[in-house]
């Protein structure tokens, strides 16, 4: 017992020390838990380190099952399902004949195809946490894909590690039936929560520790019955409470998870890097190059499709798992499973860097490979008009507010098919682009409206050579003073102004020269002042 508590001591000292340095650098934490697990394997024993790591993805598992959800995933079911499909298959034909030149036999080649195949649903959700929250095209694939590669990788597992493949498939469906069955009798004890953050926390603890011990009983991988007992708990709105009071559970076991990654791949000899860079090869290249192929088959946008691929980087935590029940139940050496961790550690950190700088990369390959998209339009060479960038939440309230619809550049499908049933003009095409903004006679509006709060999209309406006038969105205050410095006329910051209040705006300087300056001089000099605060 005074084993692991002196290891978990160990691990949290270095974690908190990673953190504090990571949010003074303003750097990504996950590659600094790897490097502290790096100088931590001298003092640590493997055994204890890697039980530690499977309770931690145990755990981490079972977040993502309460956070399983369809519904939101409907609009790019297709694309996305198509995109996981061709990218397990093409990566998984691919990598066999690698794992046979590398000499690896049985279980052994399951293990590097997984690790080679799969992406991290644990890091990759995380880096698009925001994209996520403004609906991006891209995010919501990225996610489609993942869930289907996660489901692939529960399959999986089941299979490999239960006694034998009928076996994993009667007691699967026995404890999905358990899963389904309990989500349905959840909602008559979510309601007696009441708000109860004590309650919630030990009924979800509860469940989870249920659920596997289920699965213990039954003889399947104890990870399954985690990700049942999420599903379990999945019933929406109260997976919401759920995932805000257990989540905060989510940093401690991340901690452990990526300290001990790092620790067990601090002994690795010059075979298992040999190895491990094939994997990471397939993940970094091979995968992502798929995936954008496949979403570019079926017309998706150059830069979703590349973005999309991108955003699937890094070696699956569920690659891990399988690795690490592999070498415990002896059926891989030690080699493998440090191959698989010193690959999942370098593509989970480059991972991290890829995501900050994704269009710098996209404009280094559009350069390169990218071929032009397709584009559809409704416009017919309009004059004094507004173009309105973003057909989201903000963006319709804007159409709606207004006498004289504008004309509306959007890449979304699901958001074009909106402006067709209210018979709006529209432009279909991506904004970093040339060719939609010359469709949308851009050089003739009086007014171009951004809702979307992207730097890289501000900069290129910044960019444009037209006289209109210019309102953008930005995060935070910083970022909106920039943007009026370099010559936009209104800068919106969400936390400051409603839709409604942004219509009256719109519509004064479209028809006030006079309100115009007013109202950029007022937002200049309110901008300051919050700067000044800060």
């Amino acid at each position: 017992m005074s084993e692991i508590l002196f290891t978990l001591t160990l691990i949290f000292t270095a974690a908190a020390t990673a953190l504090l340095i990571s949010r003074e650098l303003d750097q990504p934490a996950v590659p600094l838990y790897i490097l502290s697990g790096l100088f931590l394997t001298n003092f640590m024993e493997l055994n204890q380190v890697l039980d530690l790591s499977r309770v931690g993805i145990a755990f981490l598992v079972f977040i993502y099952g309460v956070k399983f959800s369809t519904r939101k995933l409907q609009s790019v079911a297709r694309n996305g399902g198509l995109a996981a499909v061709v990218s397990i298959v093409m990566t998984t034909t691919l990598a066999l004949p690698t794992a046979l030149l590398l000499q690896l036999r049985g279980i052994e080649i399951a293990v590097f195809v997984s690790a080679s195949a799969l992406s991290s649903s644990l890091v990759g959700l995380e880096l698009i946490s925001d994209d996520l929250r403004k609906e991006l095209v891209h995010s919501r694939l990225i996610e489609t894909v993942q869930l289907l590669q996660d489901l692939a990788a529960v399959i999986l597992i089941l299979l490999i590690f239960s006694v034998t493949p009928l076996h994993a498939v009667t007691y699967g469906l026995v404890l999905l039936i358990l899963s389904y069955s309990f989500k349905k009798g959840f909602t008559v004890f979510a309601k007696s929560f009441k708000d109860s953050t004590e309650t919630i926390m030990v009924f979800s603890l509860g469940t989870l520790a249920g659920f596997v011990g289920i699965s213990y009983i039954l003889e399947i991988p104890t990870v399954v019955g985690a990700f049942a007992a999420g599903l379990a708990l999945s019933k929406y709105p109260y997976s919401l409470e759920i995932i805000d009071t257990v989540g905060t559970l989510k940093d401690f076991f991340t901690a452990i998870l990526f300290v001990s990654i790092g620790a067990i791949a601090a002994t690795a000899d010059t075979q298992v890097f040999i190895t491990a860079a094939a994997i990471t090869a397939f993940t970094l290249v091979v995968n992502p190059f798929v995936i954008y192929t496949a979403l570019r088959t079926v017309e998706e946008n150059s830069r979703v499709a590349f973005l999309t691929g991108l955003g699937l980087d890094q070696v699956s935590e569920f690659a891990v798992i399988i690795a690490i029940q592999a070498y415990l139940l002896e059926l891989i050496q030690i080699g493998l499973l440090q191959s698989v961790v010193v690959a999942t550690a370098a593509t989970m950190t480059l991972s991290a860097y890829t995501s900050r700088n994704q269009q710098k990369l996209y404009k280094i390959f559009s350069n390169l490979f990218a071929t032009p998209d397709g584009m559809e339009s409704t416009v017919d060479e309009p004059e004094n008009h507004i173009i309105l960038i973003g057909y989201d939440v903000q963006g319709k309230k804007i159409v709606e507010g207004l006498e004289e619809k504008p004309v509306v550049i959007e890449y979304d499908p699901e958001k074009i098919d909106g402006l067709k049933e209210r018979n709006i003009d529209y432009v279909f095409g991506d904004v970093m682009h040339q060719k939609p903004w010359e469709e949308a006679n851009y050089k003739e509006a009086d007014l171009i409206v951004s809702t979307v709060p992207l730097r890289h999209v501000s900069d290129k309406i910044i960019g444009l050579d037209t006289e209109a006038d210019k309102i953008l969105r930005s995060p935070d205050a910083e970022q909106a003073h920039q943007l009026m410095e370099e010559g936009a006329t209104f800068v919106s910051v969400p936390k400051h102004l409603a839709a409604q209040r942004l219509t009256e705006h719109i519509k004064g300087i479209f028809n006030s020269p006079e309100y115009r300056h007013e109202l950029r001089r007022k937002n200049m000099l309110q901008l300051r002042k919050e700067l000044r605060e800060e």
